[in-house]
């Protein structure tokens, strides 16, 4: 059967304008910003839960992939920058 990996971050709202807000699960530790390039933009470390916002009003408006990392694991969502 397929393994349905548990959400290891929500980010909120989406589409976003000025900034948006990731909320992270327990264990996830970094979050990364990059653009459809893959360039990254943005790199946060975190200890164990936690909410940051992050600002996005420098950035071109379009679509950026956040992702949040836990150990070997990673898990990436669009977020679409106004």
């Amino acid at each position: 059967g397929t393994v349905i990996e548990p959400e290891l971050f929500t980010v909120f709202p989406n589409p976003a304008s000025g900034e948006f807000q990731v909320v992270l699960e327990d264990g996830a530790n970094m979050v990364e910003v990059s653009n459809l390039l893959g360039q990254r933009l943005r790199s946060y470390r975190f200890s164990g839960r936690g909410k940051t916002s992050i600002q996005v009003s420098d950035l071109p408006p379009g679509v950026c992939i956040v992702t949040a990392i836990r150990g070997t694991g990673r898990q990436a969502k669009p977020v679409i920058i106004r």
